[in-house]
């Protein structure tokens, strides 16, 4: 069990740098990755899932770097009317879901109303719109909460995400295997 966690916290770790690996640092691929975590983890949706563990599986359209300031992720740019009420994201070409499917507008807006907090979301062609009544100074750093995080849900409940690991096995309270994600857009 302890060199489960060790596993775990290394990779957690890795996922957590600021940065990107150099494709000649990155680990062989293969083998398992078990996740041990210190409280049992009831469920993988990243609004409640433990942060290290939801971060591996699923991403958000901005990141936060080290200063705190936003950073691409699923959204490579992004744009707000004069006072902010108004906010357009353009989306990554060619992301996929771990079941296979493309990142769509649709699928980003689908994802969001869940966690919404007094804003709307719609599609445009290359990315989803946000509008509120409200100036939404803060809503880049909003977007980074794994709250926020975008979610493919199937009509069976279960859950996909475009993370560097897509899960493999799961027992909720018991554990999770992992598996990496090669299709990952970020290498």
């Amino acid at each position: 069990m302890r060199r489960s966690l060790s596993l775990f916290l290394s990779a957690a770790s890795l996922a957590a740098l600021p940065g990107r690996v150099a494709a000649v640092d990155r680990p062989r691929y293969g083998g398992t990755l078990r996740v041990e975590m210190q409280a049992a983890a009831r469920t993988l949706d990243p609004a409640e899932a433990p942060e290290r563990l939801a971060a591996l599986v699923f991403e958000r359209l901005v990141r936060l770097d080290e200063h705190g300031r936003p950073q691409p992720a699923l959204a490579v740019s992004w744009q707000s009317s004069p006072g902010g009420r108004r906010w357009q994201f353009h989306l990554r070409a060619g992301v996929k879901f771990h079941d296979g499917s493309a990142l769509t507008p649709a699928a980003v807006v689908a994802s969001l109303p869940a966690s919404a907090s007094g804003w709307t979301v719609g599609p445009i062609t290359d990315g989803i719109a946000i509008r509120s009544e409200h100036p939404l100074p803060n809503l880049l750093s909003e977007l980074a909460e794994a709250r926020n995080a975008i979610v493919l849900r199937a009509a069976g409940g279960a859950l996909s995400g475009t993370g560097p690991f897509r899960v493999t096995q799961w027992e909720p309270e018991r554990r999770a295997v992992l598996s990496a994600n090669d299709d990952y857009w970020d290498g």
